[in-house]
C-alpha cells in the first residue's frame, strides 16, 4: 500500500497528470459528456489532495475545468446552461461532487497546516485584498443597491485572493514549478485551439462563403471569449522559444494559437493577440539563448508567408471577412461607456454598484450583471472613486512586480496579463472568475522568480 501510495504522488507529481486532465476535458466536451469526464477528473483531484503534500498537480485542473462545458442551446446571452445545469439530478450530481472536494481541500488544508509557507500580507497580496474588499461595498449608497452587488464580488474573491492565498501557502516553490506552469498555460491554449478546429468541423456555419461569427461558439464561451483567453494564453508558448531546448517547437505552438485567434473571429482579440506576438517575437530575437534561431525562425516564417499569400488569399478573404465587414465598429460599445460615466456621476464615492451600471436587452447570463466591456470604467461606474484608487494601486504593484529584477519568466507573464488588460478595455473578461485563476497564480509564480521560497513575502 505504501508503494502505491509513493507511485501515485509520484504521478501528481509530473507531468503526465496534466496531460491526463487535458484529455479529460478534451473528450468531455467534444463528447458532451462533461458531467461523466469533468466527474472523473474531480474524483483524480480530490484524492491527490487527500495522499499529496504540495498543491502544484492542482493547477491544471482548477484553470482547465471549465472548458469542458460544451455547447447546448445556444444564444449569445443565454447558453442554455439554466436548463440543463439546474435540473434536480444534475444539480445533486454537481453539488455532491463539489462537496467531495471540498471535503478534500479541507482536509489537506489540516494535515499540511504545519508545513505551509509562511505568509506576509504586502505587495500583490495586499492589493488584492484591498481591491476586493472595495468591490464588496460596490454600490452601497445607491438608491437601487441589491445584496446581489456583494454577491457577485464574493466570485472573485474565490478567484483572486483565496487562490492566492491557498497557493501562496501550500505550493511547493522550487525551479521547476515555474516550468510546470507554463507548460499548464500552453496545454490549455492548445486545449482551447483543438476545440476550435473541432467546432470547425462540425457547428461553425459558413454562408455565402463567409463565416457565420455567431456561430463561433464552444460553449463555456463565445468568439470574445474563446479569443481572450488564447490571446492570454499564447505568450507562455514563446516562452519556451527564449531559452529552452528544442525552443522552435514553443514557437510553433505560439503560431498555432495565434492562427487560432484569427479563428476565433474576435476582433479585439485579433488587434490585441498580433501587439502581443510582436512584443514576443521582439523580445525573442533580442535576448535568449535562442535569439539567433528565432532571427532565423522569423525571417523563414514571415517569407513563407509572402510566398504563399498569393495561394491562399481566398482563404485568408474568408478568415478576414467578418474584420473587413465590421471594421472599427464600436458594436455598442460607446453607449455602454457612456451608461458607466453616469452610474458614477450618480454614485461618485461607492458607484452604483454592478447591477446598476449598464442595462440591455436579451441578457440572460445566469444572473450576471450587463457589463460596460471597459474595465476601467466598470470599476469606476461600479464602485466609484474609491474602486478605482483601489484599482490603480493593484495596477502599481503589478506594474511593480514585473519591472523590478526582470527576468524572461516575468516579461512573457507580462505580456499574458498585458494582452488579458488591454482586452479588459474592450471586454468584461477582468470580471470573469475563471481568467483572474490564471490572472491570480502568474501574479504569484512572478512573484516568486524574485526570492527563494523561504524569502517569499506576499
Amino acid at each position: 500500500m505504501v508503494r502505491f501510495l509513493e507511485y501515485c504522488r509520484t504521478f501528481y507529481k509530473g507531468a503526465y497528470y496534466p496531460i491526463l486532465v487535458l484529455l479529460l476535458v478534451f473528450i468531455g466536451h467534444t463528447m458532451k459528456m462533461e458531467l461523466i469526464f469533468g466527474g472523473i477528473m474531480m474524483l483524480t483531484v480530490a484524492f491527490g489532495l487527500l495522499i499529496g503534500h504540495d498543491v502544484k498537480f492542482t493547477m491544471m485542473p482548477l484553470m482547465a475545468t471549465f472548458f469542458i462545458i460544451p455547447a447546448r442551446n445556444f444564444s449569445p446571452a443565454d447558453p442554455g446552461y439554466g436548463e440543463y445545469y439546474l435540473q434536480p439530478a444534475v444539480l445533486i450530481y454537481i453539488i455532491v461532487l463539489a462537496a467531495i472536494v471540498a471535503a478534500s481541500i479541507l482536509f489537506f488544508v489540516i494535515r499540511n497546516r504545519k508545513i505551509a509557507n509562511p505568509i506576509t500580507v504586502k505587495g500583490p497580496f495586499l492589493s488584492i485584498v484591498i481591491f476586493c474588499g472595495v468591490l464588496l461595498l460596490n454600490g452601497l449608497f445607491s438608491e437601487n443597491y441589491t445584496v446581489m452587488n456583494m454577491a457577485f464580488t464574493v466570485f472573485m474573491i474565490l478567484a483572486m485572493p483565496v487562490v492566492y492565498l491557498i497557493f501562496a501557502a501550500f505550493l511547493h516553490f522550487e525551479k521547476s514549478v515555474v516550468d510546470y506552469f507554463m507548460r499548464c498555460l500552453v496545454g490549455i491554449g492548445m486545449l482551447i485551439s483543438a476545440e476550435l478546429v473541432v467546432a470547425y468541423m462540425t457547428d461553425v456555419r459558413f454562408v455565402a462563403g463567409d463565416i457565420v461569427k455567431e456561430s463561433v461558439v464552444l460553449g463555456w464561451g463565445v468568439w470574445t471569449n474563446i479569443g481572450s483567453m488564447l490571446v492570454f494564453l499564447m505568450p507562455a508558448c514563446f516562452y519556451f522559444a527564449h531559452s529552452h531546448k528544442k525552443g522552435w517547437i514553443g514557437y510553433l505552438l505560439g503560431l498555432i494559437e495565434l492562427f487560432c485567434i484569427l479563428l476565433s473571429q474576435s476582433r479585439a482579440a485579433l488587434l490585441v493577440g498580433a501587439l502581443s506576438f510582436v512584443l514576443c517575437v521582439l523580445y525573442l530575437c533580442f535576448s535568449g539563448k535562442n535569439q539567433k534561431l528565432n532571427r532565423i525562425l522569423t525571417l523563414s516564417i514571415l517569407a513563407l508567408g509572402l510566398l504563399a499569400l498569393p495561394f491562399v488569399f481566398d482563404k485568408v478573404k474568408t478568415l478576414l471577412g467578418n474584420f473587413l465587414e465590421q471594421g472599427l465598429g464600436d458594436n455598442g460599445r460607446f453607449d455602454l461607456w457612456s451608461s458607466a460615466i453616469d452610474a458614477f456621476l450618480r454614485n461618485p464615492i461607492l458607484g452604483s454598484g454592478f447591477y446598476d451600471v449598464c442595462h440591455y436587452e436579451g441578457w440572460g447570463m445566469f444572473g450576471m450583471p450587463q457589463m460596460c466591456h471597459n474595465t476601467i470604467l466598470q470599476v469606476l461606474g461600479t464602485a466609484g472613486i474609491l474602486g478605482i484608487l483601489a484599482y490603480g494601486y493593484h495596477r502599481f504593484e503589478t506594474v511593480r512586480l514585473v519591472v523590478v529584477k526582470r527576468n524572461p519568466v516575468k516579461m512573457f507573464l507580462g505580456i499574458c496579463i498585458l494582452g488579458f488588460l488591454l482586452f479588459g478595455m474592450l471586454d468584461v473578461v477582468f470580471f470573469i472568475a475563471y481568467p483572474n485563476i490564471f490572472y491570480t497564480i502568474m501574479l504569484l509564480i512572478m512573484q516568486y522568480t524574485d526570492s527563494p521560497a523561504e524569502e517569499l513575502y506576499l
